[in-house]
């Protein structure tokens, strides 16, 4: 019997769907890491980044890809700035989980759509209509209503640091656009992820120099960044497959598998507010990135 053929529509929602799960994983691995373990939150972030790093390096080992790294690295201002966008941006989104729910992670990534959206007009000079702009007032009411809550107050230090962290995803976003358009998808992404990984083991080797976070999590800290790593790697293929907008929607439904596992796994509090402010946000993200372009 032949195989079946899929469209590229439905390799790319697949792709999307395996995505969000990955990306949900790694919310909620490195949330469960920091519940059972006493770690250094700024130590744990390093390695986690230096992991995916080494997991991008060895992906861009074959002959082909390490052509295109050398034609990337030309370009060597950009990856530069890129580089440093993803280490400040990944670097507090770790710390700020060690002070905050996955649930809360998980809703105040998706947020960097919106700076996403405002970066590519101020760099790339694309207009945001004003159809736009009114379901991002609705997207950060939505937040408001999941994070912060109306009868109790249940805004944490964590989602503070992951807010600043989602201004250098939504630079990090447009600049990898940029780059992606003179290089290719394929190799970007994974250079991306090389420079910080290099960038953070030097950091780890020279300023923390301990040993013991291996022995304590190590094995849990490879696979959270394997997680990471393939979140990034399944998001490219979707966005090859469909055009980024709709890869954007369907990769920030994270939103649901992360809080499943919060309140299952890890006993995380759930209330009518996040419910509902979860749906405000999802809708949100499917008008900004998907109808308000077509």
């Amino acid at each position: 019997m032949k195989s079946p053929k899929y469209s590229d529509g439905t390799l790319g929602v697949i792709a999307g769907v395996v995505s969000a799960c990955f990306f949900a994983s790694y919310l909620v691995l490195n949330r469960y890491i920091f519940k059972r373990f006493e770690v250094d939150a700024v130590g744990y972030a390093l390695v986690f980044n230096a992991l995916g790093g080494l997991y991008a390096g060895a992906s861009l080992l074959r002959p082909p890809a390490m052509r295109k790294v050398r034609g990337a690295l030309t370009d060597w201002r950009g990856m530069a700035v890129l580089c440093l966008a993803g280490f400040i941006g990944m670097l507090l989104l770790v710390v700020g989980q060690r002070y905050t729910s996955s649930i809360h992670a998980s809703l105040l990534v998706t947020t960097s759509i919106v700076l996403t959206m405002y970066f590519s007009g101020l760099l790339l000079h694309e207009h945001v209509t004003r159809r736009q702009q009114y379901w991002v007032a609705v997207l950060f009411a939505g937040i408001y209503l999941a994070v912060v809550g109306v009868k109790s107050f249940e805004f944490q230090p964590g989602d503070a640091v992951i807010l600043v962290a989602v201004v250098f995803f939504g630079l990090g976003n447009v600049l990898s656009r940029r780059l992606m358009r003179r290089h290719g998808a394929g190799v970007v992404p994974d250079v991306r992820l090389l420079l910080v990984g290099l960038l953070t083991a030097i950091l780890y080797i020279g300023f923390v120099r301990s040993i013991d976070l291996f022995s304590v999590v190590g094995l849990w800290t490879a696979l959270a960044a394997l997680c990471y790593y393939l979140t990034m790697k399944t998001f490219a293929v979707a966005v090859h497959h469909i055009n980024a907008n709709h890869a954007i929607v369907i990769v920030n439904a994270q939103i649901v598998p992360a809080s499943l596992a919060g309140v299952l796994l890890l006993g995380e509090h759930y209330t009518w507010e996040k419910l509902i402010g979860s749906a405000v946000v999802l809708t949100s993200i499917y008008y900004i990135s998907w109808r308000a372009r077509a």
